[in-house]
């Protein structure tokens, strides 16, 4: 009796390949997240390097004269260190589940330095949450978070089948 011809990987390999691909590509997009922030919002991020801050209470009052005083305040992350800004974070109505509106002020001048959506009760920054969002699902909703959990379930069935043989392959690789 002849031998089956191999199944050709090309059906295996067509469905989770391009997923591998968007995985590596925003997983390295991830990793250089806190370089791009920086460099992407800069001016939101930093401010006056030298001179003594305010209290918070002041920087929440310019923060809430901002958003001409109409939404919660939610959470406040007081400036890591000199020459970093406070992010005020405020319930906003319009945003979609899990996100706010953060004031970000510069707690020695008391100045605003920037106004976005941001992601969490960590605030994540619109930058993180897309490459967070385009490595969950590809930018694609449920249809994409539905194709990379199948991706990435081909995935770890083909290296466990590659390590760990069985029927027709351990014979295969006994004879080997």
């Amino acid at each position: 009796m002849a031998e089956p011809a191999a199944s050709p990987p090309f059906l295996y390999w067509s469905v989770y390949r391009p997923f591998i691909f968007v995985a590596a590509l925003t997983g390295t997009l991830y990793v250089a997240t806190p370089q791009l922030e920086n460099w992407l919002y800069y001016d939101a991020l930093h401010g006056l390097a030298e001179g003594t801050p305010q209290p918070l209470s002041a920087q929440i009052a310019v923060a809430e004269e901002a958003t001409q005083g109409n939404l919660r305040l939610l959470a406040v992350r007081p400036a890591p260190a000199l020459g970093e800004t406070t992010r005020i974070m405020f319930a906003d109505p319009g945003l979609g589940e899990s996100e706010s509106r953060a004031i970000f002020v510069d707690p020695i001048a008391l100045r605003v330095k920037g106004d976005m959506t941001v992601y969490g009760t960590s605030g994540i920054l619109p930058l993180r949450q897309w490459i967070d969002y385009a490595h969950r699902s590809l930018l694609l909703g449920d249809s994409g978070r539905l194709y990379s959990e199948l991706a990435a379930s081909l995935d770890v069935g083909g290296r466990a089948r590659r390590h760990c043989p069985v029927g027709d392959d351990a014979s295969k690789t006994a004879a080997e």
